[in-house]
């Protein structure tokens, strides 16, 4: 819902570009609108919201060299799909995070919530 992309930004001010994409468009307009908020749109890093499948992520026509997939392969019917369509999209030398947990990896925060 767009913390991290504001996080990243912060980290990168000479970033040029960045993409978020989620198939949600509810998660994605509370993300803009953040990213509205912390003047990260157009200027410094040119954030561009996506309503598509991370499966997609090549329509996009770019190569990255930082990609950050937090919370979504595991939810995916085919990671492993996942997972390829990213790594085909970094660039030589990129780097990737990708962050996955299971069900009782988020108990405390289920529980919390």
């Amino acid at each position: 819902t767009g913390v991290t992309a504001q996080y990243l930004s912060h980290l990168n001010p000479k970033a040029t570009h960045f993409n978020a994409l989620d198939l949600s468009r509810e998660a994605l307009n509370v993300a803009e609108e953040r990213a509205q908020r912390a003047d990260l749109v157009g200027k410094p890093n040119n954030a561009v919201f996506h309503h598509m499948s991370l499966y997609d992520v090549a329509d996009l026509g770019r190569k990255y060299h930082f990609i950050n997939c937090v919370g979504v392969l595991h939810h995916l019917p085919d990671p492993a799909k996942g997972l390829r369509a990213l790594a085909e999209q970094l660039k030589p030398g990129g780097l990737m995070h990708i962050f996955v947990y299971s069900a009782l990896g988020r108990r405390e925060i289920m529980l919390m919530q």
